[in-house]
């Protein structure tokens, strides 16, 4: 992987976009993916916190795992619905 130049806002925002869809869904309290909605709202509090230091590379990596986190949340609630 290449390093990082500019803070990762496609990333940071696929994130939040998949986060805020589980939130008003209800799923941040479910006792199934609760605490996988809060590990990823997690990751990206750290991810904000290396842009505002400029480690670009490492906010880019906590955005992508809190994505594919949260990703995988949908999947799962799609397979099920």
């Amino acid at each position: 992987m290449g390093c990082a130049t500019q803070p990762p806002i496609q990333e940071m925002s696929d994130a939040r976009f998949s986060l805020n869809a589980l939130i008003e869904e209800g799923y941040s309290g479910s006792e199934e993916y609760g605490r996988e909605v809060q590990i990823a709202q997690m990751l990206l509090d750290i991810a904000e916190d290396h842009i505002w230091h400029g480690n670009f590379e490492l906010a880019q990596d906590r955005a992508i795992e809190a994505r594919n986190l949260l990703q995988r949340i949908h999947n799962e609630l799609g397979e099920s619905h």
